[in-house]
């Protein structure tokens, strides 16, 4: 039997090509989570969220149309060390009760200096293709836009206005491949959620810590 968490785990139930259990398809992701996949169902105010594949997350407002079956064929893995459904197998989630409980493997942060928050991935629709860090993104961008957000994981975007609201920053909870602090390690977006920076303001700070180690080595001198 496969050990889940009993308050928001429902088991694993059946579904089908061309009649899905759970209509609502997110997408599917290198290094999905149950609680990345339940935070995003949930903040589309679904009641129920699923994973197949060890990959693909699907939301629901009903589930178990095709019946359930036993925990054993929900064998797949995810990136942390809970069972993540199977071959045309959701286990599937209950999105309203605690998500405490389940583990996340290592936490992350939104804390560079610059960060305006957690939004939708249609705020900043000019895609920059993968990046290892922040820094990286930011980079990128700032060769033109005002805005540089990562998303699940590692995929940059760019633009020049926040026109959408934004949203609960757990949201946005992957971890980062590299970050710039050895101590703490940053978050670089959710699915389909981007950490948003305003890049002047990134810059600026980088430039004064900059100026003050030129000064710091020039009274050293």
């Amino acid at each position: 039997m496969v050990k889940q968490t009993s308050n928001q785990y429902l088991g694993c139930f059946i579904d089908q090509i061309g009649n899905r259990d759970l209509n609502l398809f997110i997408g599917d992701y290198e290094r999905l989570t149950p609680k990345q996949c339940i935070l995003i169902c949930q903040e589309r105010n679904f009641p129920y969220a699923g994973i197949q594949h060890s990959n693909e997350c699907r939301c629901g407002r009903q589930y178990g149309k095709h019946g359930q079956v036993s925990d054993d064929e929900c064998i797949y893995n995810c990136s942390t060390l809970e069972k993540c459904g199977g071959h045309y197998r959701n286990s599937i989630y209950n999105t309203f009760n605690s998500i405490d409980s389940i583990s996340t493997g290592y936490t992350c942060q939104n804390n560079l200096i610059g960060y305006q928050g957690c939004f939708d991935s249609i705020t900043l629709n000019i895609g920059m293709d993968i990046v290892y860090s922040i820094e990286q993104c930011i980079q990128r961008c700032s060769i033109k836009y005002a805005y540089a957000g990562i998303m699940n994981g590692n995929l940059c975007h760019c633009g020049n206005d926040l026109n959408q609201p934004s949203l609960n920053s757990n949201l946005c909870h992957i971890r980062c491949n590299k970050s710039s602090n050895d101590m703490a390690i940053d978050c670089c977006g959710g699915l389909h959620m981007l950490s948003v920076y305003n890049i002047k303001i990134y810059q600026s700070s980088i430039g004064k810590d900059l100026s003050e180690k030129m000064i710091r080595v020039k009274r050293a001198d």
